[in-house]
């Protein structure tokens, strides 16, 4: 049986066992968030990042904690989407019912990263500043090398892939104070 074959199947309606079209864009972002984004699990890591990295630093006010939440929101959905399009192969074999691997067309979705990314990039520089961005970047050219590379299908090399969670505390930290960065890089790190 195909990759295809394996796709969802319809569960509610009359047809049942009839296979279901692969979703194609909003519809297939909505999916792929939905089964791959679970609002239950990454709202609550959005918010021990940021606070993870703003711990020691000055007083926020409630708009800027929103900010900071949603930004970290975004940038850890455009970063799941981008390991989940770099795993598909891996996925087609071993999740085949994913809704990566059914997809026709990948387009919306790395356009979806794309736009992500570059939204979270203009905010954390405005919101957050130079540093912090730099910061972005750097995660962002790292993640691309291991990536191209294949270097996340090898073994340790999602070890690489999943710092990505300190570099977004220090993207919230906004600088290198060693003494207070060090707790805020270990914690994530650890859950």
């Amino acid at each position: 049986m195909g990759t295809r074959d394996r796709c969802t199947l319809l569960s509610d309606g009359p047809s049942e066992g009839a296979r279901e079209r692969p979703r194609e864009g909003l519809p297939g972002l909505l999916a792929w968030r939905r089964t791959r984004f679970s609002h239950w699990l990454f709202i609550p890591a959005s918010l021990t990042l940021m606070l993870a990295g703003v711990a020691a630093g000055p007083r926020l006010g409630q708009g800027e904690l929103i900010l900071r939440v949603a930004l970290a929101w975004g940038l850890l959905l455009a970063l799941r989407l981008w390991d989940d399009l770099e795993d598909r192969k891996r996925d087609a074999q071993s999740h085949p019912e994913r809704v990566l691997v059914c997809a026709q067309s990948l387009a919306p979705f790395r356009a979806a990263v794309v736009v992500l990314l570059l939204a979270g990039l203009l905010l954390t520089g405005l919101s957050l500043g130079l540093f912090s961005a730099a910061v972005l970047v750097l995660l962002l050219l790292c993640l691309l090398v291991v990536y191209r590379l294949g270097l996340n299908e090898r073994s340790g090399g999602a070890l690489l892939v999943l710092l990505k969670y300190p570099a977004v505390v220090l993207l919230f930290r906004g600088g290198l104070d060693l003494a207070v960065s060090y707790t805020h890089l270990t914690l994530p790190t650890i859950c």
